[in-house]
């Protein structure tokens, strides 16, 4: 008699992978407890805000913000200038579109991502 539904083959790798992904992710937060110096009940909310906040003040001494500068301000303000310094190096002002960028670089095919 043929069997009509699987009896552990399939099901038992994803619970394994599950396991070791479940492991990778305790091994990741006790890595972050640590650098950090935070309790070791830590919540991952609080780990991924003290990160967060961390970014955030590395972003506003680098690129000599207000310190009440937000994340996502930070962020933007990094985004517009990795995108000017882009531009430069090809010789186009940093109002260029990233084509019109990417087409001036050696390797453009490779930055642009198509979707299949």
């Amino acid at each position: 008699m043929r069997k009509t539904h699987a009896t552990g083959g399939c099901g038992k790798r994803i619970t394994e992978a599950g396991k070791m992904l479940a492991e990778g992710e305790e091994k990741r937060r006790k890595e972050l407890v640590a650098l950090y110096r935070l309790d070791p009940n830590t919540s991952w909310e609080t780990i991924l805000c003290v990160q967060t906040e961390l970014d955030r003040l590395v972003l506003v001494e680098k690129l000599n913000l207000p310190e009440d500068t937000t994340f996502p301000e930070a962020i933007r303000v990094f985004s517009e200038y990795r995108h000017a310094k882009r531009a430069a190096r090809v010789g186009l002002p940093p109002t260029a579109s990233w084509f019109d960028i990417a087409r001036r670089e050696p390797d453009w095919l490779k930055s642009i991502r198509l979707c299949s």
